[in-house]
């Protein structure tokens, strides 16, 4: 093989090894973009309450994640007819005033990073 011929392929490959280089670089890029404070609260859904959205609830899941403190809860109340009931993890009555306060309070609600 002559010299030239042994150039050409040296040069060949250093253009594709730079080409990948490139393409690695605008991924790395690209993930590193998709982790900052302003891509995330793009992504964030926009959730708003009025009276009327309110009223129409009649179901409440509260889930608490699993963590540090042990295994996640999930607390579940449900409106049969005009009361709320707790019913996961146990079935009784709920305190009108308390889930009257916490659907009241989702009018408030904003998500934020």
């Amino acid at each position: 093989m002559t010299t030239d011929k042994k150039l050409y392929i040296a040069v060949g490959v250093l253009a594709v090894l730079g080409v990948a280089r490139y393409v690695q670089n605008q991924k790395q890029k690209a993930e590193a973009a998709s982790y900052t404070a302003e891509s995330a609260t793009q992504e964030l859904p926009k959730i708003e309450f009025n009276d009327e959205s309110i009223k129409k609830i009649d179901k409440v899941m509260i889930t608490q994640a699993a963590g540090d403190a042990g295994a996640g809860k999930e607390v579940t109340l449900e409106k049969k007819g005009e009361q709320w009931q707790v019913t996961k993890p146990v079935t009784a009555k709920a305190n009108d005033a308390n889930v009257k306060s916490l659907l009241d309070n989702l009018k408030g609600l904003k998500i934020t990073e």
